[in-house]
Order: structure tokens, then sequence, then C-alpha cells
């Protein structure tokens, strides 16, 4: 980028003496353009800086002169898309990721579950699930072992658009704490359990730095992603009639405005009550996870160094989710019996019987914006629930994104806390929380 400010300067007044140092300076912006498409990963930030600077390669090599309009007109459009790609190098940058702080060195790997429900009478079937899967490690050598890339389910072509896996491509530049296919830590005893059920429309991969937190300290984490997400979402949303499509869209905008506690609990629990699209993905994500709990042990066999006797009858499990994630633990746990412990990250509480009472230990993470929302269930659940708000949080700040994406904060999606500060806050509370429930 300096060397093509250096050649656009250079080539701005056309001084004759000159114009070897500007084909010259030129000639490296390209050359280092090469070496860091070949050499690296690309990286789409970049995209217009290199754009101008091939550009401006071709006019100062073939000594392409202009009208001073055109001219002054062209130097002003290159600096500005320079400096966008400047501003979307430091929105979107490729950092070091922070370290997990548990004793345990952490393995991941990844896998293609699914199963037909006996029960199911509506349409995609089967349920198909993509289930990642962290766990404590047992590592002697390192270098034997490949870190995982942030993100990495972004890059299947199968499960996203070409225009995903390109936007989300330059994550591969990241390297996650997580070995993969590395052989599980065996102590004895079963490690902890935990279910992670993402957003309404995400990935598995969403809260990585705190999958890998609790693997750290000797947790199996299970993130489940519904490969039919969008579709089974869309077929929903088209089967309402308009009338209750625009009462769902003014539900969720009064929602979204300034409400004081009070407000915000008394509407939110209307929201719920009158939704007709997410109980049903709701009902139908909490039967996906309690497949998985059946079928645990089959399903850890696929992570090296597993023993299948270990999670045979599993009789406790700890969910965690993120969003409708958290109504999606939420509903399991009201009626399966090995649920021991939940944790809603900011998630409102959609289903088939939201006002029932929680029947295990539960931890609600309110951002700012959406504290007291699930105040009702607070009331009915007594001394079984507890709630902390992350002061300067909004909701996606429960997400990879507070940290790996900081330029969202510029536009209004995340909150004032910064990311590192975040990450620190939410994993301390969630491990707290789990340690006392599922390991004391």
């Amino acid at each position: 980028m300096v060397f093509t400010l250096l050649s656009i300067a250079q080539s701005a007044w056309w001084i004759i003496p000159l114009e070897r140092a500007a084909i010259f300076a030129s000639a490296i912006s390209v050359t280092l353009i090469i070496i860091h498409v070949v050499g690296f990963e690309f990286r789409w930030q970049m995209g217009p800086a290199f754009i101008v600077a091939s550009v401006v390669f071709v006019v100062v090599l073939l000594n392409i002169t202009t009208g001073p309009f055109l001219r002054i007109t062209g130097i002003s459009v290159a600096i500005l898309l320079l400096l966008l790609s400047l501003v979307l190098s430091f929105g979107f940058p490729v950092q070091t990721l922070p370290s997990p702080a548990g004793p345990n060195s952490v393995g991941v790997v990844t896998i293609d579950h699914d199963y037909s429900p006996g029960n199911e009478t509506e349409t995609v079937l089967p349920r198909r699930l993509f289930l990642k899967v962290w766990y404590p490690a047992s590592i002697e050598d390192e270098a034997r072992y490949a870190r995982h890339t942030l993100w990495s389910e972004l890059s299947n072509p199968s499960d996203f658009s070409a225009a995903e896996r390109f936007f989300a491509a330059y994550l591969k530049n990241m390297r996650t704490n997580a070995f993969q296919r590395a052989p599980m830590k065996v102590d004895g005893g079963n490690p902890p359990v935990l279910i992670y059920n993402h957003a309404l429309l995400s990935i598995a991969s969403e809260n990585t730095f705190l999958m890998e937190h609790l693997a750290s300290y000797g947790y199996v984490v299970v993130s489940i992603r519904h490969k039919d997400q969008r579709a089974e979402y869309q077929a929903f949303q088209n089967s309402l009639s308009e009338e209750d499509r625009l009462k769902e869209t003014e539900n969720f905008g009064k929602l979204a405005g300034h409400l004081d506690r009070s407000e915000r609990a008394k509407l939110s629990l209307q929201v719920y009550r009158e939704n007709k699209t997410l109980p049903k993905i709701v009902s139908r994500r909490a039967r996906d996870s309690q497949d998985v709990i059946d079928n645990l042990s089959a399903i850890l066999s696929a992570v090296p160094g597993y023993q299948g006797s270990m999670h045979t009858n599993v009789s406790k499990v700890g969910l965690v989710g993120l969003s409708l994630g958290g109504a999606v633990a939420t509903e399991l746990c009201k009626y399966d019996k090995r649920c021991s412990a939940i944790v809603n990250m900011d998630g409102g509480i959609f289903g088939t019987n939201i006002e029932a009472p929680v029947p295990a230990p539960y931890l609600m993470l309110y951002s700012e914006r959406h504290l007291g929302g699930n105040d009702f269930l607070k009331q009915v659940s007594g001394e079984s629930y507890e709630e902390r708000v992350i002061v300067g949080a909004d909701h996606l700040d429960f997400h990879d994104a507070s940290y790996v994406l900081p330029g969202l904060r510029f536009i209004g999606l995340l909150g004032s806390i910064g990311g590192d500060e975040m990450i620190r806050q939410k994993n301390v509370l969630v491990r707290e929380f789990l340690d006392q429930n599922l390991k004391h």
C-alpha cells in the first residue's frame, strides 16, 4: 500500500525525472501482491488496494496521460479505495486468538450425524446434524497435530454458498488452540459432557473460545449445527399468513426499542406466546439435542483415545446455548431428566411449554439490552434460577464476533465492551456455574 501511494504521488504531477521511480514503486507493489496471494491466504479486505495497485502499475508502465480533471478524479478514487482496504483490514483483522486458561490441551473432531425422529410428522427428514466436539487432550508432541482453523466449517461447499466461503476464506489465517484429532485425555473417570446449541442461523463454531476454555478444564463439549436450518426457517416463514408475519415483525421491532425492565419482561412474554415460527424450530432442535445425548457414546467413538464405556448410560448433562440456542436448552431441560445445568446466553424462551419452571440450576447471562426479558421464568423457577448481566455487552458480543470482527462495533452491532474482556467475563461466569453444578 505504501509503494502504491508513492506511485500515485510520483505520477500525479508526472515529473519527468521521477517516471522511472514511479514505475519502480508500482512494480514493487504488484510484486508484493503476487507474493501475498501466492504465499499467503487471499484476504478480500485488501481487494480494493490490490485493484488500485494493478491499475496504477498499468498507467505508469504505459505512460498513460489524461487531463487534469480525470487525473484528479482517478487519484481521489484510488486514495479512497486504499483507505477502504485500510479500514476493512482493521475492522476484520487476522489476529492471534486467545488461549484457553485451563491446564489441559484441547482436541477437536467434526462429525456428521443424521437420524430420523420416530415421531416426526413434518418435513425435512432425516434430521441432518453437523457436530463439532472439543475435549481435553493428551498431547506429548504438539508438532504431530495440526491446529484447527477458526470457523473452519464455513469452507464446506455443500453447506455454504460461494459468497460465504469467499468472505470467510481469510479466517484460515487464524489458528485456534485446538489440535485436530488429538487423543482424548483419560483420567479414569467420565469427563462431564456439555451440549451446545447455536443461535437461529449460525454455525457450531460460533463460540470457539468458550468451547476451548471449557475443554481445557476437562469438559467434553458437543456443539450442534442444524444443516437444514435456513430451509427449515424459510419454510415455516412461508407458511405464515401475511397478518402473522407482520405481527411477528412488529413484535420484534418493539423489543428492539428502549424499554425498562418491567416493560421488557411483559412484552417478551407476549412475544414468546404469540410467535408461531420459533417454537416449532426450538422443539425440533431440542429433539436433535436429545438424540445426540441418547447416542453420545457412539458419537464420541470418533474421538481418538475415547473409551466406549465412558458414556453408555449418561445420567447428567449440561446444556449451553446462545440466543435461540438458549431456548433450545431450556425446552429440552423441561422434559429430559438428564439435564443437570443450563446456561442461556442472552436468549429468549421460545418453546412449547414456556411458562413451566426449569427443573435444574439455570444461569441466565444477559446483555444490557435484554436485561429482564425472562423475568417470568425467574419468578416461577425460584432459587434454581440465577442471572448475571455483562455490562457493556450487546447481543452479538456473546458470539466470537466480539473478538474476531471488531469492525461490527462501529456499525452498532456490538456493545462497548472490548472483545478480550467479553471473552474473559463470559468464560469465567459459564465455567464457574458449570463447575459448581456438574463437577462439585
